[in-house]
């Protein structure tokens, strides 16, 4: 453990559920950051509907034993009740899936404090990852705001900025923003004063816009789009739960694109039109390429049901991809 210390900060209560609130949980624990008890979401069901799942901010705390908790309501309640007790100095939240409410808003006493991943108020809401890459942006952020009633647009006491390059996946970003906003984070906890705090009102020059959470329907690939469009789909969920296609009458999950940055072929002076949107128009080691409503991505990785992620290459030295078939979209 570091030496962390602060005056102020004797009790923090750690709100978070997914891998992506994990990873800035372990670390501030290695520190020394006193968190005395974390809240999560509730245990998953697996797949195959067997076995309950518990998520990883739940694993993590579990490691360093904290004390967990996984109230269905944390704003009244048996959930209420066991935040109280803790009598937190501050609350720290990293997508924990639940809004608080008052009271539960107006217990710590110094506040609760939110890390959103995006320059509010750009992508206020649950998804501003996914939608920052299927928007195409060049550029998106971290901010730690300081939570209010209303969701997502409290003052911001610290951010950051990072540019997205054009072929950022989900997990690149999420693991480029941990490298440059944990530090951010670390620097707010360790020099945090409520004399001297300085929170800054969001710019009400810029239109906010809503990342509303992510439905099923989005993972599906559509090939008559656009290829950056397409592109932007397949990177937007290259982690869990992968974009998907139909093939062959049943359901594939891919990864690893890029734009096709080389010359598109011209049909044949016999041919009436462009090949066909999800037409396999070449396979090689670098990945397949394949046709969109306008120009063409190349995929690197598909998984078929049943089966490990595996290379479009591989996937055609077993006779499971063939040039010249066709993907089809949506499902």
């Amino acid at each position: 453990m570091s030496g962390f210390f602060n005056p102020f900060l004797r009790r923090v209560v750690f709100l978070g559920t997914p891998e992506f609130a994990a990873n800035y949980l372990e670390p501030l624990l290695q520190e020394g950051v006193p968190i005395v008890a974390v809240f999560t979401g509730e245990d998953a069901v697996s797949a195959r509907g067997n076995k309950r799942v518990a998520p990883p901010v739940k694993q993590t705390a579990l490691q360093y034993g904290v004390p967990v908790f996984q109230p269905r309501q944390i704003n009244r309640g048996e959930g209420f009740e066991s935040l109280a007790r803790y009598q937190p100095d501050l609350i720290l939240l990293i997508a924990y899936g639940k809004l608080l409410r008052e009271p539960a808003l107006e217990l710590p006493r110094y506040g609760a404090y939110n890390l959103h991943p995006s320059l509010l108020p750009r992508y206020r809401g649950a998804a501003p990852i996914q939608r920052c890459l299927l928007n195409g942006d060049n550029e998106t952020g971290v901010c730690l705001m300081k939570m209010s009633l209303a969701l997502d647009e409290g003052p911001v006491a610290r951010s950051v900025t990072m540019p997205v390059s054009a072929d950022q996946t989900y997990s690149g970003l999420v693991h480029q923003m941990r490298e440059t906003a944990l530090p951010m984070l670390l620097d707010f906890l360790r020099g945090f004063d409520p004399a001297t705090v300085h929170l800054t009102e969001q710019d009400p020059a810029q239109e906010p816009s809503y990342a509303a959470k992510v439905e099923k329907e989005e993972w599906e690939v559509r090939w008559a789009d656009s290829s950056q469009a397409v592109h932007n789909r397949i990177r937007a969920f290259d982690a869990d739960p992968l974009a998907r296609t139909a093939y062959k009458g049943v359901t594939v999950k891919l990864a690893g694109s890029r734009l096709y940055d080389g010359p598109e072929e011209k049909p044949p002076a016999s041919a009436s039109s462009k090949p066909t949107p999800g037409t396999i128009l070449d396979i090689t080691k670098q990945g397949a390429r394949i046709a969109c409503g306008m120009g063409s991505v190349i995929v690197g990785r598909i998984q078929f049901p049943g089966k490990s992620l595996i290379s479009t290459y591989q996937a055609t030295q077993g006779r499971l991809l063939s040039l010249g078939e066709r993907f089809e979209g949506p499902i």
